[in-house]
Order: structure tokens, then C-alpha cells, then sequence
């Protein structure tokens, strides 16, 4: 998939999209929303900014929706979810 489609992929879903941000893969979830369109960085990397998430974030590690049981321990704990 090029950066672009990525980025398309990523705009299909509608700003207020529940997402799930994996920092680490399947650790440390945190479920929250889309907040801005996806883009390419200065660096030109495909980011995305999310509710409660410091900074954009790597499109790679955003997942729309989770298919991960909310009770799963690879959520943290210690975020407040904004869904779940």
C-alpha cells in the first residue's frame, strides 16, 4: 500500500471515528477518536491526530474499531478510554 493510499484508506472514516491507538502492537490500546484527517508529515510520513493523544500519531498504529475484547489486559489501564 503507497503513503497515499494509506492516507486515503485512513480519510474514508468520518473525524469522531472510534479508533483504537496501538503505541506498541496489541500494547498499551488506547480507544479514542479520529480528530483530524490523515496527512504526510514534513518527514513524509502518514500521520493522524487522535482525541487525548499528544502529537499525531503514525497511521500503522491506528486501528478503526478493535476487534480486541474491551476487557483485554492489552489495553492500558491507566488511559482514560474514550470508548471501550
Amino acid at each position: 500500500m503507497t503513503l497515499e493510499e494509506k492516507i486515503n484508506a485512513i480519510n474514508e472514516n468520518p473525524i469522531g471515528t472510534a479508533v483504537t491507538y496501538w503505541p506498541i502492537f496489541h500494547k498499551n490500546g488506547k480507544c479514542t477518536y479520529i480528530k483530524s484527517a490523515a496527512f504526510l508529515n514534513k518527514s513524509g510520513t502518514p500521520v493522524i491526530f487522535l482525541d487525548g493523544i499528544a502529537g499525531y500519531v503514525h497511521t500503522d498504529h491506528v486501528e478503526i474499531g478493535s476487534l480486541m475484547p474491551t476487557d483485554s489486559p492489552c489495553f492500558d489501564k491507566e488511559f482514560k478510554h474514550r470508548w471501550k
